[in-house]
């Protein structure tokens, strides 16, 4: 399955990457807030769907949840998104840890992005190996080179989907260092990649069928039909 992981890195458009990496950079978070928001996204995609990761990011957009725990709590069932005890708990530890020290969620001069990644497991309850990448990408976009190995990586790997959450931490991390070491041969952002993958195995031509929440307030965007032409 390697070869045919680097066969289909091969085959990914210059052009399209180019496109994908215009448009995040346009939207990278700058301000603590903006930050802030990135990790409600990351918590809300645990052990769901794309579309409940939206709606649950959506409901928890007006931050007064962060001091009204109740307030959290009723939210998260509205969304449906699941898991109520243990999101309620991670939302409520993470804006806690992250409001009093804001810092320690940047990226440190000369941290590699693998240490990165995992000095924000350490500290954000609820986030695996795969969802504290994906945070680092949802801050960070294409400047991150530590692409998030989610149950749609590993298939592409060849696991089973009944066999995902078997994975041994050396497996997935041999095929982390080979999507990472292919792009970089190819010249072309391992995160990126991965999202222009991700969006073709939807059948999407870009990713604004749910990247769209993370331009602003999501309700104000949630009619909003504009590609960035792909």
């Amino acid at each position: 399955m390697y070869e045919e992981v680097t066969k289909t890195l091969e085959k990914i458009s210059k052009r399209k990457l180019g496109r994908y990496e215009k448009y995040f950079l346009s939207i990278t978070p700058k301000t603590p807030r903006e930050k802030f928001r990135r990790g409600v996204f990351a918590l809300s995609s645990v052990h769901t769907t794309w579309q409940l990761n939206v709606a649950l990011y959506d409901a928890l957009w007006d931050l007064k949840w962060t001091k009204d725990p109740e307030l959290l709590r009723g939210l998260i069932l509205e969304s449906r998104a699941g898991l109520v005890n243990n999101r309620v708990k991670a939302f409520t530890l993470y804006s806690a840890l992250f409001w009093q020290y804001p810092d320690m969620f940047d990226r440190k001069d000369g941290e590699t992005w693998y240490v990165y990644r995992d000095r924000i497991q350490d500290v954000v309850h609820g986030l695996g190996p795969a969802k504290s990448a994906f945070y680092s990408e949802l801050v960070y976009f294409h400047e991150n080179r530590v692409p998030c190995m989610d149950t749609h990586m590993l298939q592409l790997y060849g696991v089973k989907p009944k066999d995902v959450n078997g994975v041994k931490s050396v497996d997935r991390t041999r095929m982390e260092a080979h999507f990472d070491l292919t792009c970089e041969r190819l010249g072309i952002n391992p995160v990126t990649a991965r999202w222009v993958l991700w969006d073709i195995k939807q059948g999407k031509s870009d990713s604004r069928y749910w990247s769209r929440v993370l331009e602003g307030r999501p309700k104000l965007h949630k009619q909003v039909q504009v590609t960035f032409n792909i």
